[in-house]
């Protein structure tokens, strides 16, 4: 630690000084005596009393004055050494607080530090996870399995999937009377057609939509910020027609528990073609507003 240094000797020297002044006048004193009355000593009491009152005369005064220098120079001393007592005691405090200003701004710095690596392991789970997603879909073949001049592997089988499952949808309602199967529920309709349909193609999407789900848990789950920036990232892997298979999928029995609520609180159906919903007004009344448009999210 700085200390301030300033010269304390100099008052102890000045009372040196003045004792040294006062015993010379004094030897100056006697000598002047001794001088003028040759130096003998009388037996007479009254010149003793003289004598004394001589040297007092001179010497008192003299005294009294180096004795107030002296209180007066200790005094300054006292003062001086209270000063530099209260300037070390500031500069300390001030230390002090420029060592709690960098502790902080370590505290802040390994903060950001933890923040960041935590964000760069984040994302590097998040992007391992929507690489293998993108492997899955375009693992998806359904050669052999499907008649169409439609190409059928990778992202395209899900055209072809999603026509399927209308049809199944429309084959229901051609088996019923139009007024009786009004009268049920459209969430039945749904959960019926499409656990038909995803029997029949387990294989190609049960493992899709599985894995879809542990993306959005995983963001979820997280304690990362902006989960909604990391959400879109996802959900701008989505085709067309993904998008409309995995909203038929949240509202049937495979989806409708556990991802259905994560679709409706990340907004991901929120640039989807609905006009390609198989009842678009009565199907999307089966989902939360929030689930097309962020700003009805509920807070």
């Amino acid at each position: 630690m700085r200390f301030l240094k300033i010269d304390q000797s100099k008052p102890t020297r000045y009372i040196i000084i003045i004792a040294g002044i006062s015993i010379i006048i004094i030897i100056i004193t006697f000598g002047i005596y001794f001088y003028q009355f040759n130096g003998v000593l009388s037996n007479n009491q009254q010149i003793w009393g003289v004598f004394g009152d001589y040297v007092g005369g001179i010497l008192n005064p003299i005294f009294g004055l180096a004795a107030f220098l002296a209180l007066l120079f200790t005094i300054i001393i006292q003062s001086r050494s209270l000063g530099i007592a209260r300037e070390e005691l500031e500069y300390s405090k001030n230390e002090l607080e420029l060592s709690r200003k960098e502790l902080k701004n370590s505290a802040d710095a390994l903060r950001s530090q933890n923040e960041t690596l935590k964000k760069q392991n984040f994302e590097h789970s998040l992007f391992q996870l929507l690489r293998f997603h993108n492997e899955l879909v375009n693992s998806l073949d359904l050669m052999g399995k499907h008649k169409s001049e439609i190409a059928k592997q990778g992202r395209n089988c899900f055209k072809i999937l999603y026509e399927e499952s209308s049809k199944s949808f429309k084959q229901l309602y051609d088996n019923f009377e139009s007024g009786n199967i009004n009268k049920l529920p459209q969430i039945k309709i749904i959960d019926h057609t499409y656990s038909l349909f995803f029997n029949q193609n387990q294989s190609e999407i049960g493992h899709y939509f599985r894995h879809l789900y542990h993306i959005y848990k995983f963001i979820h789950a997280s304690d990362i910020r902006d989960k909604f920036h990391y959400a879109d990232i996802a959900a701008a892997q989505l085709s067309t027609y993904e998008l409309l298979l995995l909203f038929y999928n949240c509202l049937s029995s495979m989806g409708k528990r556990r991802l259905k609520p994560l679709i409706e609180q990340y907004s991901i159906f929120e640039n989807m073609n609905t006009e390609l919903l198989l009842r678009r007004t009565v199907h999307m009344e089966l989902y939360e507003p929030s689930a097309f448009d962020r700003g009805q999210l509920k807070t």
